[in-house]
């Protein structure tokens, strides 16, 4: 498991269980820390246990483990809720298997972990709507583009979201919509040309995003586009129609108007080359002092990231230097195309 702080639990012949500290860097064995961190504290195994949901008896095993947050050991990796990218995910092999070794015929159980308190709410606020897409029909080819027009007949106070009908998405995104330079429903071309400001974003991996303390997206009613890449190694025409569900509260529902997230859209490229086969690539560029201009006065208090890199990288950072400092606005540690999930940070101060 790439970019994973892995605690190995084994049964022993005795009945007894181990735990050993390991970390991973790539989908390789994990290699032993050199400080072991995690501690058991429990451990029990039960051959027969009755699962009444199921009406059956499994194989069960219960553990308990801790760990420091933060053990300042460079092999593990730091459990905080300032880069909301701790996952929870437990992988287990077969009943019989008592030693160490890679797990593929069972599945893992992947979910979010909130240390030291919650960020994000356990479940979605509002009532659930479903944005599609018209019905497309998505030429051959692996790679296609296609462009859809929607239209919000309503405030929509979004909190949370997630995609519906991903076969063969790669990626998803909802934009209030300036300008549409096609005639119909959709269009599936590589020559778009319309703009607008992004709102919603879903990639391959995701899974439900909801926003932590409180805050919410206000989706004004107005025309928009969606934008849908699909990825389809078939390389056979299909047809498709996908979308966001969206949970919303009403507008005389309760929440504070400063917890709206503001969208801007600043953007800044630079044309040099990234070279491919090294180590560790740095580029520096200053946005224009116009690309400032529509940022709120008081600041910014929250950023989401999503580092949408393809096959580009596998990690990346990103720094503010302002005043003489630099300071950490973004990190991806171990990219995975397949697990693109939004990184939430509270803002730096200054």
């Amino acid at each position: 498991m790439k970019g994973a702080d892995i605690a190995v639990i084994e049964p022993k012949e005795d009945g007894s269980f181990q735990i050993t500290d390991r970390y991973s860097k790539d989908f390789i064995k994990p290699t032993i820390n050199k400080i072991q961190s995690w501690e058991l504290l429990e451990a029990s195994h039960e051959n027969d246990f009755y699962l009444s949901e199921c009406n059956e008896y499994i194989s069960l095993s219960t553990i308990k483990i801790c760990r420091m947050l933060d053990t300042c050991d460079a092999e593990d990796e730091t459990l905080t809720p300032d880069f909301l990218q701790n996952y929870f995910i437990a992988a287990y092999g077969n009943d019989d298997q008592k030693q160490f070794m890679y797990h593929s015929k069972r599945a893992s159980i992947a979910e979010y972990v909130h240390v030291p308190k919650p960020m994000i709410p356990k479940s979605p606020r509002g009532d659930a709507f479903d944005i599609m897409t018209a019905e497309m029909d998505v030429p051959e080819g692996e790679t296609n583009y296609c462009y859809t027009r929607v239209v919000i007949s309503k405030p929509l106070i979004v909190t949370a979201y997630t995609a519906v009908n991903v076969f063969n998405v790669h990626h998803i995104g909802l934009f209030k919509a300036a300008h549409i330079d096609f005639e119909g429903d959709y269009s599936c071309t590589s020559n778009f040309n319309g703009m607008g400001a992004p709102q919603l974003q879903w990639a391959i991996g995701t899974k439900e995003i909801v926003f932590p303390s409180g805050l919410y997206i206000k989706l004004d009613p107005c025309e928009y586009y969606y934008e849908v890449h699909f990825e389809n190694f078939a390389y056979n025409p299909f047809t498709a129609s996908a979308g966001l569900r969206v949970f919303a509260l009403k507008e005389g529902d309760d929440f504070k108007e400063r917890d709206e997230i503001q969208i801007l859209n600043l953007e800044s490229r630079w044309s040099d080359p990234i070279s491919a086969g090294e180590k560790k690539i740095e580029r520096k560029f200053e946005l224009p002092t116009k690309c400032l201009d529509d940022l709120p006065p008081q600041g910014i208090t929250m950023m989401v990231t999503v580092a949408h890199m393809h096959m580009r990288g596998l990690g990346m950072e990103m720094y503010r230097t302002r005043k003489g400092r630099n300071d950490l606005v973004f990190e991806q540690r171990n990219y995975d195309l397949n697990k693109q999930n939004p990184i939430w940070k509270v803002s730096f101060k200054g």
